[in-house]
């Protein structure tokens, strides 16, 4: 159990068993208790920086979801709508990123997974609102 009780406040971390099991029934399923990666007692020790930058190469992302928007990178080295490529890696206005499969610089999710699997990793933490990242 978490020594300082860092839990976040979110309103469906009670069913992110992978971090946090504590035999919760989830979905008609109860879970197997500490089966899992030990999230608040991580916590306890650092919550993640945001000088680490994170790629999930996935089907995109939804960088306006409220639960992702805020630790979305942002290209610093690129203007929005210049049309230029500012800093010279070879992709125009890549604010966001790169939208591979498209051929453009707008990484919108539209299938889901890629914000599924975004917000495992960076979904902001103890903001009262879904769930919360590991990092």
């Amino acid at each position: 159990m978490s020594t300082r009780g860092t839990t976040p406040n979110d309103t469906n971390f009670s069913k992110q068993w992978g971090l946090n099991n504590t035999g919760q029934t989830v979905n008609g399923t109860t879970g197997t208790p500490d089966a899992d990666i030990d999230a608040p007692e991580a916590w306890d020790v650092t919550t993640g920086s945001s000088s680490v930058i994170v790629a999930v190469i996935d089907s995109g992302v939804d960088y306006n979801h409220p639960d992702l928007s805020a630790n979305i990178w942002r290209h610093i080295g690129e203007t929005a709508g210049n049309g230029i490529d500012d800093d010279g890696n070879g992709f125009t206005d890549d604010t966001r990123g790169w939208d591979f499969v498209d051929s453009d610089n707008d990484p919108m999710d539209v299938v889901g997974h890629g914000t599924h699997v975004a917000g495992i990793i960076g979904a902001v933490g103890n903001n009262s609102t879904g769930v919360t990242g590991v990092a």
